[in-house]
C-alpha cells in the first residue's frame, strides 16, 4: 500500500504580482514573492510565515524575474522576522548591466531593493539562503522520462540533500553545470568565497530537480531564455558610460542619484527583460514497487512575465509531451494581450484551468482578448482569489 502524502499549492491574492507557494509532504517551495501594492504584499506574507510555515523552514524558493512585482515580498519573506532558512533558491542569471537596467524602472522602492538588484546571489546567501542556483539555458533537452532511482548504496553528491525528519531527499545532480560559472568569476563581485565553497552554482535549463517524499516523486523543470536584443544592451551602454565611467554597474544599483542621472538612457531602451523569467513545470511521480507511474493531468505550469508571442515554440519544444499533462497554467505577464499567444492554448489540455494573478479592476490586466481566448476554447479561467488552494490529490 503506498503511504499518503499531503499535497497543496496556493495562488495568494497578492494584487498586481505573483505568490505561489507549495507544500508537498512538508516540502515547502515559493515561486516569486512580490506585488505592486507593497503593503498588502508584506501582510500576506508575514501570514504565510506565521500559519503555512512549521520551523521556518522553505526548502526551495525560485524567483522566475527580478521586477518588483515579483520580488517585493522578499523583504518580509527573509528580513523581517521571524527569520526563514531556506535550504535552496533558483534564480536566473541576470547580468550587471541587465539588473542595473531594472533598477532605473522604479523609483520608490526600499535600499533593500536596490542591494539586492546589485547583488541577488549574496543577498539571498546573506539573508538566509543555504544555497543559490543561477539557471542559465542549456542543450539538449533531458530524457522524457527521467525517473532512475539511486542504487541504495551510492554515494550522495554534493548537489543533493536529505532531510531525515521530514523523510524526503531532493535530487539536483541531473541538472547539467554551466560554463556560466566562469561569467559569474569574471562579471560579479564578492562572490568568490560562495563559488569555492558551492554555496553559489550555476546549471543549464535542461536537466531538473527530483523530490523523493515517502512513496511519492515530484519533478520539477525549468526553462528560461537568453535576452537577444544584445544592439538595445549595448545602446545602454553607450549611453551610461559617460556618467558611469570605470564605476561597476552593480555599485551604481544602490546610488540614488546616479541612477536619477542614469534614467534618460532607460527611457530610450526598448528590451524585454520580462523575458528572462524562470518557467517551472512540476507533476507527481507515484512509485509503487520501482515502477514509475506518472499521474496524467496533475501537473502546473508557472510562467512568470514571459512572452508568449517570442517564446511559444521554444517553451514547446523544451518541455514537449509533458505539456500535454498541465491541470493548471499561470497566465504569463498578469494576462498582457501583448505577452499572449492564442496557439499555446492548443498544446494543452483541454480540461486545463487558467489562473491570472492581476487585481480585479486592473485597468490593463487582464486582457478582455485573452480572457475571452481561453474561455471560448472551453478552458477555465480563474483570478487568483477564486483559485486560493489548487489540490493534487492525496496519495
Amino acid at each position: 500500500m503506498p503511504v499518503h502524502c499531503r499535497v497543496r499549492f496556493t495562488f495568494h491574492n497578492i494584487g498586481q504580482g505573483l505568490f505561489y507557494s507549495g507544500n508537498i509532504e512538508n516540502f515547502n517551495i515559493i515561486y516569486d514573492c512580490g506585488s505592486r501594492r507593497k503593503t498588502h504584499a508584506n501582510k500576506v506574507v508575514s501570514n504565510y510565515k506565521k500559519n503555512d510555515l512549521s520551523r521556518n523552514k522553505l526548502n526551495l524558493l525560485i524567483i522566475s524575474h527580478f521586477h518588483d512585482d515579483h520580488t517585493s515580498g522578499l523583504y518580509s519573506l527573509l528580513i523581517r522576522k521571524p527569520k526563514l532558512s531556506v535550504d535552496l533558491a533558483i534564480i536566473p542569471y541576470l547580468s550587471p548591466i541587465e539588473r542595473l537596467i531594472i533598477s532605473l524602472s522604479r523609483n520608490d522602492m526600499g535600499n533593500w531593493y536596490y542591494k539586492f538588484l546589485a547583488n541577488p546571489m549574496k543577498f539571498l546567501l546573506d539573508n538566509g539562503v543555504k544555497k543559490v542556483m543561477v539557471l542559465n539555458t542549456g542543450e539538449p533537452p533531458p530524457p522524457e522520462n527521467p525517473t532512475e532511482q539511486r542504487p541504495p548504496n551510492e554515494e550522495r553528491p554534493d548537489d543533493d540533500y536529505w532531510d531525515e525528519n521530514q523523510a524526503f531527499s531532493v535530487k539536483a545532480k541531473i541538472l547539467p553545470d554551466s560554463h556560466l560559472q566562469k561569467k559569474l568569476e569574471r562579471e560579479e563581485t564578492k562572490l568568490k568565497e560562495f563559488l569555492d565553497n558551492k554555496r553559489l552554482v550555476a546549471k543549464q535549463n535542461n536537466g531538473l530537480i527530483q523530490l523523493n517524499a515517502h512513496s511519492l516523486n515530484w519533478l520539477f523543470r525549468f526553462y528560461n531564455c537568453k535576452i537577444e536584443n544584445e544592439q538595445g544592451l549595448k545602446t545602454f551602454e553607450d549611453c551610461i558610460k559617460p556618467i558611469v565611467k570605470n564605476e561597476h554597474p552593480a555599485e551604481i544599483i544602490s546610488n540614488t542619484s546616479k541612477r536619477r542621472e542614469l534614467r534618460k538612457c532607460y527611457k530610450s531602451l526598448h528590451t524585454d527583460l520580462n523575458n528572462t523569467s524562470i518557467l517551472l513545470y512540476h507533476r507527481p511521480f507515484l512509485i509503487n514497487y520501482n515502477d514509475a507511474v506518472s499521474h496524467d493531468n496533475e501537473a502546473h505550469l508557472l510562467t512568470g512575465d514571459i512572452n508568449l508571442k517570442q517564446k511559444t515554440n521554444e517553451i514547446c519544444t523544451h518541455f514537449g509531451n509533458d505539456l500535454s499533462k498541465v491541470a493548471a497554467c499561470l497566465i504569463p505577464h498578469h494576462g498582457s494581450e501583448k505577452s499572449w499567444d492564442k496557439t499555446f492554448l492548443n498544446n494543452l489540455p483541454p480540461q486545463c484551468v487558467w489562473v491570472v494573478s492581476s487585481g480585479i479592476g486592473s485597468t490593463k490586466h487582464p486582457s478582455f482578448k485573452v480572457f475571452n481566448d481561453i474561455t471560448s476554447t472551453g478552458h477555465g479561467f480563474f483570478f487568483c482569489h477564486e483559485a486560493m488552494n489548487m489540490v493534487f490529490s492525496n496519495y
